[in-house]
């Protein structure tokens, strides 16, 4: 089994807080997640990492066109998508 780790050993390692982690458990765009028994939570590293890798950027206003994406599509994303990439309209390549 993959290391397991709790919400404040998730959000200590986010700089978040464990509210913070709940809101994103609540709005579908966080880390994946495991409910254990009815009211306990816990996070797979391995999660967690892959959660930060999709939300790496390259550019600044990059962060900006994905929560829009993420906003048009609303509720129907159940799972974290990996953020796309802005392509160069430059063609400079």
């Amino acid at each position: 089994m993959d290391e397991m780790a709790t919400p404040a050993q998730v959000a200590e390692a986010l700089h978040t807080t464990e509210a913070g982690l709940a809101q994103m458990r609540y709005r579908g765009d966080g880390p994946v997640f495991a409910r254990v028994g009815r009211r306990r939570v816990l996070y797979r590293w391995l999660d967690v990492a892959k959660w930060v890798e999709e939300s790496l950027h390259i550019r600044t206003d990059q962060a900006l066109v994905d929560d829009e994406q993420s906003l048009r599509h609303g509720a129907d994303c159940a799972q974290p998508q990996a953020h796309t990439r802005l392509r160069d309209s430059g063609g400079s390549g």
